[in-house]
């Protein structure tokens, strides 16, 4: 989806039709091999077709969610009733304006790639029909191994943000595989 901003109700119909477009990439993560507490992840990026520009692999780990009593993981509530931005049609209204014990979804906890732009793809594998691997090594001390997953994505990368693009993205469990799909 790209050229200008969206309107939240275009979102879906955009979204729709792009997904039933084939991807100019595919992509594969093999997250099986974990020695102690480091992840040896593979990333294989495949070409439908050749692809010109800078494009950019990203690596993160996310860990499904974050909750602990101490106060130091409360949830400012904005929208509450008595919040700074109160929303009555929020489902947070109610609430009070800080929620304790607040479950945080889908934390980012570690970025394997160089932040902001990743790592960019070489033009000479970006060829119809190749395949492009990627290996890391990433430690997950102090994580909680059997609540994380890796998430990657191929994005075109440019100087203005209407100009980025995700090409494809894939996601695993750790000690998993994502085969193509």
């Amino acid at each position: 989806i790209q050229g200008s901003d969206l309107a939240p109700n275009q979102w879906k119909g955009k979204v729709i039709s792009r997904l039933s477009t084939q991807p100019k990439c595919g992509m594969a993560l093999d997250a099986r091999t974990v020695n102690g507490n480091t992840l040896d992840l593979a990333v294989h990026v495949g070409f439908a077709q050749a692809m010109a520009g800078a494009y950019s692999l990203h690596v993160y780990v996310v860990q499904d969610y974050v909750q602990d009593s101490s106060s130091l993981y409360d949830q400012n509530n904005y929208f509450s009733a008595t919040g700074s931005d109160p929303d009555s049609s929020s489902p947070f209204f109610n609430l009070p304006p800080t929620i304790n014990f607040f479950k945080h979804k889908h934390v980012l906890v570690k970025v394997a790639t160089p932040v902001p732009a990743g790592y960019a793809l070489p033009q000479a594998a970006m060829q119809a029909g190749k395949t492009h691997v990627v290996n890391y090594s990433i430690d997950l001390t102090g994580l909680p191994q059997s609540k994380l997953e890796v998430i990657a994505f191929v994005d075109k990368y440019t100087p203005s943000a209407l100009g980025h693009r995700i090409e494809n993205v894939q996601a695993v469990r750790i000690g998993g595989l994502q085969d193509w799909d």
